[in-house]
């Protein structure tokens, strides 16, 4: 059987570093990287995507076939993902992520998921391990019945899930890695590192996160705060909630209610209210 490893990029620091591992000691025609979009990335971030793959190899655009990103996710959900719901990442990225493996292992080859985790980024990923087989999709679980009792999983569920053609190994090459040597490596192979980490930012992903912090909401330009006003507002119309209590952008932190304000949110933190040139500002002291 044919054997292909799949890259995940995502426009940040680390699965650069995983790629750029992958060319250094794989034979780049077993070597194929793909992209999750979600719609809702940083402009500073698709540009980075496109040039890795105008320096290094062409990577595949994935999208969910169920909704047209984020902002179609969250006006037919009606709602918002949470820091205790996170159905995005769900949606957006692991969905459409596995069904572009099973695409590969339909075509009769292996799939190794590379992917860029690096254990010391959260107490979760703390256990991550180099290599990893996993089941994809769904784990089949007990449910409750209309009497109220609990519901076991089908046999068939369970036999489709447990099954050999629904196993991917994942590769994390760069999980022992700290942040600053994976920065050093993307500059010693030659590739130039996001943008973003130079503004301020020490993640990239979807801009803005509904997990963002208050240093990253202060980052946020106007023009992105509005697309988030834009958005509740879109949502707020669909919503069956009363209009006192309509889904916000950012969960509720206070009894003033949430942070719709994006924008107060980013005008009482803006970093640079008066947008000076501030040059270099990395959390990882990557300034020349």
């Amino acid at each position: 059987m044919r054997k292909v490893y799949l890259i995940s990029v995502s426009g940040g620091k680390d699965s650069q570093a995983a790629w750029l591992y992958m060319r250094e000691h794989y034979a780049s025609k077993k070597l194929q990287a793909y992209t999750c979009d979600t719609k809702w990335e940083h402009e500073d971030t698709y540009a980075h995507i496109d040039y890795l793959a105008a320096v290094l190899s062409p990577v595949d655009v994935v999208t969910s076939q169920k909704y047209d990103g984020f902002e179609d996710m969250c006006i037919k959900r009606k709602g918002f993902p949470t820091r205790q719901g996170r159905f995005c990442t769900h949606e957006l990225k692991i969905i459409p992520a596995e069904r572009y493996i099973k695409e590969w292992q339909a075509r009769g080859y292996r799939v190794i998921n590379v992917l860029g985790i690096r254990s010391d980024e959260s107490v979760a990923r703390s256990g991550e391990g180099v290599w990893q087989s996993i089941f994809m999709g769904d784990m089949p679980r007990f449910r409750k019945n209309e009497k109220g009792g609990i519901r076991p999983p089908s046999k068939n569920s369970l036999k489709k899930y447990y099954n050999k053609s629904n196993v991917v190994t994942k590769y994390q090459p760069i999980v022992r890695w700290t942040a600053n040597q994976v920065l050093d490596y993307n500059e010693a192979q030659g590739t130039e590192n996001n943008p973003l980490y130079k503004k301020g930012f020490a993640r990239v992903g979807c801009m803005p996160c509904i997990m963002a912090r208050v240093e990253e909401v202060g980052r946020l330009t106007d023009k992105q705060v509005e697309r988030v006003l834009e958005l509740e507002e879109a949502v707020a119309k669909v919503s069956r909630k009363p209009e006192n209590d309509k889904p916000k952008f950012f969960q509720r932190t206070d009894n003033k209610g949430s942070l719709k304000s994006a924008d107060w949110h980013h005008r009482k933190y803006k970093v640079n209210p008066l947008g000076l040139d501030l040059g270099c500002i990395s959390p990882y002291g990557r300034c020349e």
